[in-house]
């Protein structure tokens, strides 16, 4: 079903596992429940379609169009998502355990209590995004662009941060525990309760208020 227009479709609770839908249009199609093991989605276009729920382990998503879409509570353990875009989408609750999201754009997407351990997020883009509270523990962000995103209360335990971008970042009661910060400017990010005493931080610009150092 590769390359076709999909766009609007109900494949709410259907079994795709292994359908090769790359370069398919499914904008706005109903996928809750939906089952897409395996599934190779690369380069489709997903933008405002609603995966609630939908279980995509290691579903291939590169480059794909997620923008707006709705993942909450959506099973990408092991996916595949590196160069996709996720612009506004909201993945509160997702489970993305060693997802693989290189070079992402996840512009002011909402990413509450998501899990993203081990996850790799290598100059990812997360301008704005909401991660309150989200699990980044072993998670890889080096060069990842953070400005404005709200990781407060986020465990980043043992998370690698190595020339990321965290200009108004606010980090307020974060789990920096053994977290490796080389080269990472904090000075313009909010640290309220946040313990970096166990943290590397070579070569990191520490002045916000409130850090334990």
């Amino acid at each position: 079903m590769s390359k076709i227009d999909l766009s609007g479709a109900d494949f709410s609770g259907t079994n795709l596992c292994g359908v090769d839908f790359d370069y398919t249009d499914l904008s706005g199609a109903n996928l809750i429940g939906a089952k897409l093991i395996g599934t190779n989605l690369e380069q489709a276009r997903l933008n405002k379609a609603i995966l609630y729920k939908a279980q995509m382990k290691r579903a291939v998503l590169t480059s794909a169009d997620l923008s707006q879409a709705n993942l909450i509570e959506t099973d990408l353990t092991g996916a595949r998502i590196d160069r996709a875009n996720l612009v506004g989408a909201n993945l509160s609750w997702a489970n993305l355990r060693g997802a693989n999201l290189n070079q992402s754009d996840l512009t002011k997407a909402t990413v509450n209590y998501v899990i993203l351990a081990e996850a790799e997020l290598t100059e990812a883009v997360l301008v704005g995004a909401k991660m309150h509270c989200a699990i980044l523990s072993l998670a890889v962000l080096n060069l990842a662009n953070l400005s404005e995103a709200d990781l407060s209360g986020a465990d980043l335990c043992m998370a690698s941060l190595d020339d990321a971008v965290l200009i108004g970042t606010n980090l307020s009661n974060a789990d920096l525990r053994l977290a490796s910060l080389n080269n990472v400017d904090l000075s313009q990010a909010s640290l309220e309760g946040v313990e970096l005493a166990l943290a590397d931080t070579k070569n990191t610009l520490i002045k916000a208020a409130g850090a334990k150092l």
